[in-house]
């Protein structure tokens, strides 16, 4: 796919993304009617974060590239076949494309706050996302440091690609995709979210296929950049996914018997994560 072709889809998903956060028809649930916080879950979720980010700080801090030995003894046909055709591939601007793609999906839950609005309990939303993105952070980053899988380009004799880069400590840090992981936590983050908060709108199911199609658009990107095979970022967009899904849910309120009609509705959207997924 070239850049203006896909720049053009880029455009229209993001496009299609942002237009119907803010608008569309059909019920609507207040935040705090769906989700609640409480202070010895939210207290143990940011201890245990923060203690595995500090530890994994420590450790990475004291830890450099690959060594010459290393990267001399590689040979492709020792990776798994679907791995082989990532080990031909560079592109600078597929990166810069993944970063952006990267940013933009993973922030994309902040609007549901803009959309929400200070009357709609917005603040159990912005626990949940700050706690969804530190925990993926601290799960990738740990399976990065337990796996030290170098990247493709490491395999890769293109000459553009610099040595200095190739001996980095960041060549090893292959397995699983960050970027596809930070993606795929935002996409399934919002769009459950605002199945749940929306449950009428049939602009739930642009949110969902259209944030789910960045969140791919960023994996493919990372493997087109020769950043990443592609089981790296198989395993990213599970870790993201299962995350982003994992964390609102964890914090659903329990059903009011006296409310039969919004629970009713906020159960309805799970069904389509099911087939969708």
């Amino acid at each position: 796919m070239g850049g203006g072709a896909l720049s053009r889809v880029l455009s229209t998903v993001a496009l299609m993304v942002t237009i119907t956060l803010p608008f569309g028809r059909g019920g609507t649930a207040r935040a705090g009617d769906l989700y609640e916080l409480d202070t010895g879950r939210e207290v143990a979720l940011a201890s245990g974060t923060l203690a595995l980010g500090a530890g994994l700080w420590w450790l990475e801090s004291g830890r450099g590239g690959p060594s010459d030995e290393r990267l001399a003894a590689l040979d492709p046909s020792d990776l798994p076949g679907i791995d082989r055709i990532a080990t031909d591939l560079w592109s600078p601007s597929a990166a810069r494309w993944s970063d952006v793609l990267m940013i933009g999906t993973g922030l994309m839950p902040l609007a549901l706050l803009a959309e929400t609005g200070s009357s709609m309990s917005g603040g159990e939303l912005l626990v949940m996302y700050v706690e969804t993105m530190a925990i993926e952070q601290a799960v990738v980053g740990a399976l990065k440091l337990g796996a030290g899988r170098l990247r493709p380009f490491t395999y890769n004799d293109d000459r553009r690609i610099p040595d200095a880069l190739r001996r980095s400590a960041y060549a090893r840090r292959s397995w699983p995709s960050g970027h596809t992981a930070t993606a795929f936590a935002g996409a399934m983050f919002t769009s459950e979210v605002y199945a749940r908060l929306h449950p009428d709108r049939p602009s739930r199911h642009w949110i969902r296929g259209g944030s789910l199609t960045l969140a791919a658009l960023t994996g493919y990107l990372r493997v087109r950049a020769g950043n990443h095979f592609p089981t790296d970022v198989l395993a990213g967009a599970a870790i993201g996914a299962l995350i982003g899904w994992a964390v609102p849910a964890l914090h659903e309120r329990d059903p009011d018997p006296l409310a039969p009609d919004t629970a009713a509705r906020a159960a309805g959207p799970r069904i389509a994560f099911g087939v969708a997924f």
